[in-house]
């Protein structure tokens, strides 16, 4: 019976292939769906969950909360709620060693650390990167590599740390050049750009942006947002031609409508710096046609209080106060805009978030560590009523057969 129970603790098999395999099709099932309904989506993967983790499945635990996250995050804009979701699964893969965890361990870490740095959170964000980077390191992933380089550089540039930022940018160009990956490659160049501008390094961030404009495999996109950082570059050196060159040559790219936004700005400043307002005026107009198709930020309010100056200047009070009115609605609006943003987006309820999820990881920490204390201690008192039962089953043998030969000896 003591035999049977130990063997029992040390040897129960809980895989059940059924259930894996249930697990496995509730995902493809999410897969399918997920864009087009997502609350049901979720609900499957929570099913998925549910039965994964009754058959200790740690790849299918895993996998459902990542797919949860991801429909949270990048379907349902809930970045917030999709972070603890990357967190869970994470975890569950932190000390999984096979080259599919790994690999998708350094993709959840990716995911959670872009909201950690969306929201400010930077030094989060880079530790999780670099405990990413380690494990990527481990199978050679080195496309993982390069993208958690790039984003440990970015993150560190927004967080100060310049020159950390440009150790690992040029680690990101060298990976990203071996491996031919050419938008990366161009993203890293035109990072390492702004580190230098920022870095008040201007023929280096020039040469950066070079780079990009000059490789053959650059996008039209990516071209244009080049000249327009050029453009930039130039006007904060007082170059104004070369500015304004840098801005049209932008402009001949089929692109979008934020870079097309960048351009003419960039455009509307040269010309009111160099006092041919005409000019400025019109790039003005250009800027605002397409006002409305971009992701307004505070600088670009900036262009509807331009045109009233503008205006002002050539002598139409009417149209001047027309674009001061508009500039104020349009303030008004991004300011309501940023409120309802920071409810959504809100870093107290990140730090909440971080504070609980690791208060639950210790938590879970410590009832293992009790866990494994209790069971050894079974098992060391059911060893010694094993040892206790075998000693005595020992000496009963050794009196019988002592009494053996005593009657052996009287017969």
């Amino acid at each position: 019976m003591v035999l049977f129970f130990l063997s029992y603790i040390f040897l129960n098999p809980f895989t059940n292939i059924e259930l894996i395999e249930s697990v496995d099709s509730y995902h493809e099932e999410v897969y399918a769906i997920m864009r087009e309904n997502p609350d049901s989506a979720l609900a499957i993967a929570d099913k998925a969950l549910e039965i994964a983790e009754t058959a200790d499945y740690n790849w299918g635990i895993a996998n459902s909360y990542y797919i949860k996250g991801y429909i949270m995050n990048m379907i349902q804009n809930k970045p917030v709620a999709g972070l603890l979701m990357y967190l869970k699964a994470g975890h569950v893969l932190e000390n999984e060693l096979d080259e599919k965890s790994v690999e998708t361990y350094t993709s959840l870490m990716l995911n959670a650390g872009s909201i950690l740095h969306v929201h400010g959170k930077n030094k989060e964000a880079i530790d999780l990167y670099e405990k990413a980077l380690k494990k990527a390191n481990l199978y050679h992933l080195e496309n993982q590599e390069a993208k958690l380089l790039f984003n440990i550089a970015f993150a560190s540039r927004d967080r100060g740390d310049l020159t950390r930022a440009v150790e690992n940018i040029k680690s990101a160009i060298e990976q990203s050049e071996k491996l031919e990956n050419w938008k990366l490659l161009n993203d890293s160049w035109n990072l390492l750009g702004m580190i230098m501008k920022d870095d008040e390094r201007y023929s280096e961030a020039e040469n950066c942006f070079l780079k990009i404009v000059n490789n053959p495999n650059t996008t039209p996109i990516l071209k244009a947002n080049a000249y327009n950082n050029l453009g930039d570059l130039y006007f904060s050196e007082e170059k104004f031609e070369e500015a304004a060159s840098a801005y049209l040559q932008a402009g001949q790219y089929p692109t979008i409508p934020v870079i097309k936004f960048d351009s003419y700005l960039g455009l509307t400043n040269v010309y009111q710096q160099t006092g041919d307002l005409a000019s400025a005026l019109k790039y003005a107009g250009d800027a605002i046609h397409v006002y409305d198709s971009v992701v307004t930020e505070d600088r670009y309010l900036q262009v509807f209080n331009t045109m009233s100056q503008l205006y002002l200047k050539m002598g139409d009070q009417q149209m001047a106060n027309h674009y001061s009115e508009s500039y104020f609605e349009e303030t008004q609006k991004f300011f309501q805009a940023q409120k309802e943003l920071i409810k959504i987006k809100n870093e107290f309820q990140v730090d909440l978030l971080l504070a609980g999820f690791y208060t639950e990881i210790e938590i879970e920490a410590t009832e293992e560590k009790y866990s494994n204390t209790l069971v050894f201690g079974i098992t060391i008192f059911f060893a010694a009523i094993l040892l206790v039962h075998l000693a005595y089953r020992r000496r009963m043998t050794s009196s019988r057969e002592k009494i053996r030969r005593i009657l052996n000896d009287y017969s």
